[in-house]
């Protein structure tokens, strides 16, 4: 036996939990096998992060345009007690009110929406390359039909702020809400992009404008 808080083989984990060995040897062949950090031994991912604090200028080094729609990023809302989070690839970073901001857009239907207008801050936060199927999975599955930490892997960790994130990012943007709006058929000046994007493909968004307060990086 692995000792506590220490990785372990997907027998140990079928043993300890309790879990049909089938389903166990599924996660551990899953997409995101590699985004799994490993399991304590009440069978529940750990929390191993190297995670520090960093500045602003850290986005410097960083495509910000690549970051957000390329390599995808998870808003996740809510307290250790209660949270979700969803995959997005549409948003930005820039400066507004003198302030370090970034842009989040969220449909009313997503689950996360409902934490989001529950608290005051959320978290953007942005995954290596062997965390893709998790993020696949939190882009198409809803937290109301799936636990999506068992089914990711993904080790919740919780910020001084309260804020949730995962273990598993890179870099993690700690972020206060400043702004909302709801988009309207009447905002549209481009007919086509709403005509595009909006009916069948869902509602229309809230438009959050949120300071970052805090940057963590690995």
């Amino acid at each position: 036996m692995a000792e506590a808080g220490g990785p372990v083989s997907a027998g140990e984990v079928a043993t300890i939990t309790g879990i049909d060995r089938k389903e166990v040897d599924k996660a551990f062949l899953s997409p995101v096998r590699g985004c799994i950090l490993g399991w304590t031994d009440a069978g529940k991912p750990i929390t191993n992060s190297t995670m520090k604090e960093a500045t602003i200028e850290t986005l410097k080094a960083e495509n910000t345009i690549d970051l957000i729609a390329k390599q995808w990023m998870l808003v996740t809302a809510g307290t250790k007690d209660s949270f979700n989070t969803m995959t997005a690839n549409w948003g930005g970073i820039g400066y507004l009110w003198n302030k370090n901001v970034a842009f989040v857009f969220v449909r009313p239907e997503r689950y996360t929406h409902d934490f989001i207008e529950r608290e005051d801050r959320f978290t953007l936060s942005f995954y290596p390359e062997e965390c893709r199927g998790a993020l696949q999975i939190c882009g198409t599955k809803s937290g109301r039909d799936i636990d999506k930490v068992r089914e990711t892997g993904l080790t919740p960790e919780e910020l001084p702020s309260g804020a949730m994130t995962f273990s598993q990012a890179r870099l993690t943007l700690d972020c206060k809400k400043l702004f909302k709006a709801e988009m309207t058929e009447a905002d549209f000046i481009d007919k086509e992009t709403m005509a595009r994007w909006y009916g069948e493909r869902g509602g229309f968004h809230t438009v959050y404008v949120v300071e970052i307060e805090k940057v963590y990086t690995k």
